[in-house]
This record gives C-alpha cells, structure tokens and sequence, in this order.
C-alpha cells in the first residue's frame, strides 16, 4: 500500500492535469481575451492573481508610483477573457477584452 504523502502527492497530479485539461476546452470555446490594468491606481492585493484560472496574472518586480507591487499580464496568451480577475478587483482598476476588439 502507498503511503499517505505518495497519495497526496499522485491526488495533486491527477487535480493538476484536469486543471489543464478544462483550461484547454475553455481556450478553445472562448475568445483569447486581454487584460488592461491601471497599474498606478492597483494597490497590489493580488486578488486577481489568485483568482485567475489560467494563470496569466502575476505581480510586478518593480513599483508604482503610490509604492505597491502591482498586478500585471504575464501570459497574455493565456488569457480567456472570463473576468474574474476584474470581479474580484475591490479598486476597479481591471479591464477585460475578448477577441479582435481591444
């Protein structure tokens, strides 16, 4: 019998590869989208960051000019534009676009 943390760790893997598999059913039934943030009014919570399904948000290396480490599009290509980055945004400061259009 496998131990407890070979289970976990086989768990993790069988979760990580049908994330992968929902999020390349979902690129290919939704439009590529696009991110524009107002990076001098974010404040860096990471809302967005944690929420994005395709992992396509990060924070920034370097800061703006109120001093937070703000949000920003690492891997445009990856984007589905679902929004949820700008749902969760409690300043507002998330644009998404999907498609030709931005």
């Amino acid at each position: 019998m496998k131990s407890t943390k070979s289970k976990k760790s086989a768990i993790s893997d069988l979760e990580d590869a049908c994330h992968q598999m929902i999020l390349r059913t979902v690129r290919r039934t939704m439009r590529q989208g696009r991110v524009l943030i107002d990076s001098e009014r974010c404040k860096g919570c990471g809302l967005c960051v944690d929420t994005c399904p395709a992992h396509t948000l990060s924070l920034s290396a370097g800061l703006n000019k109120r001093g937070f480490y703000h949000s920003e599009q690492i891997f445009p290509k990856r984007c589905i534009g679902c929004a949820s980055c700008a749902l969760v945004c409690p300043d507002a400061v998330i644009t998404v676009f999907r498609g030709n259009r931005h």
